[in-house]
């Protein structure tokens, strides 16, 4: 729903943002996630219900990080072991964050 609408309208911003600005990249990922999740977590307090979605929405923006961290591996590691290693890494990571979550 609004966390694929999220995702659907940063995905462009991400790939604009190109490999030369990977950190404006990563800190808009988490502005993204910090700001979407306390929107949600002030809107559960407040006992307000459109908050929640639009914070849902926010928080779909950083789904977008994905693809644009595939990429960054692709480009910067050579074909092979190394590649290999670092897009298992990445999924390794998502995973666990996945799951503490």
């Amino acid at each position: 729903g609004l966390y694929a609408v999220g995702a659907l309208f940063a995905l462009p911003v991400f790939m604009l943002a190109g490999v030369r600005q990977t950190k404006s990249a990563l800190v808009l990922h988490g502005v993204s996630v910090f700001v979407g999740n306390g929107l949600m977590l002030a809107a559960m307090h407040s006992g307000l219900v459109w908050p929640i979605f639009l914070g849902r929405g926010i928080c779909g923006m950083e789904a977008g990080i994905k693809y644009f961290a595939d990429n960054l591996n692709s480009y910067l590691t050579s074909p092979g072991k190394e590649r290999l290693r670092a897009m298992f890494s990445t999924r390794m990571a998502t995973a666990t964050g996945n799951a503490a979550g």
